[in-house]
């Protein structure tokens, strides 16, 4: 089955030879990402519990000091990994709207979203689709 999804396929893929993305045109593979990508899919591990995976949490500890110090981040701060760029604008946009209400002076883990005064939010008219997506 593999052989002729291949076959089916490969007259129509493009090769990348650059791991840059411009838009929406895909960077090709980095080394270092294809050798994730391998491991991941072997490990077939679910990342979301603690206890059933603790090898990836550590990974996932260890990728998050790192882009801490990359950013010059405190160690203190929270580091989180979604699963591609729509969940990315999703949890972006619902800090940043937590922020911006809390400066208002509305809590939102206690008095929740029902009542709470408008957020207004400024794009660009070439974002991401997925801004949209998030914001509805």
């Amino acid at each position: 089955m593999t052989d002729l999804l291949a076959a089916a396929a490969e007259p129509w893929l493009m090769a990348i030879g650059s791991g840059r993305f411009f838009g929406c045109v895909m960077g090709g593979t980095l080394p270092a990402a294809l050798a994730a990508d391998w491991l991941v899919s072997a490990w077939d591990q679910n990342a979301g519990q603690r206890l059933r995976a603790p090898a990836v949490t550590a990974l996932e500890e260890a990728a998050g000091a790192w882009l801490l110090d990359l950013l010059g981040l405190p160690d203190t701060a929270s580091v989180g990994f979604v699963t591609g760029a729509t969940m990315a604008n999703f949890t972006g946009l619902a800090a940043a709207r937590q922020a911006v209400l809390a400066r208002t002076g509305w809590d939102v883990s206690t008095a929740g979203l029902a009542g709470a005064p408008p957020v207004h939010v400024l794009v660009g008219a070439e974002r991401h689709d997925t801004i949209d997506l998030a914001l509805r």
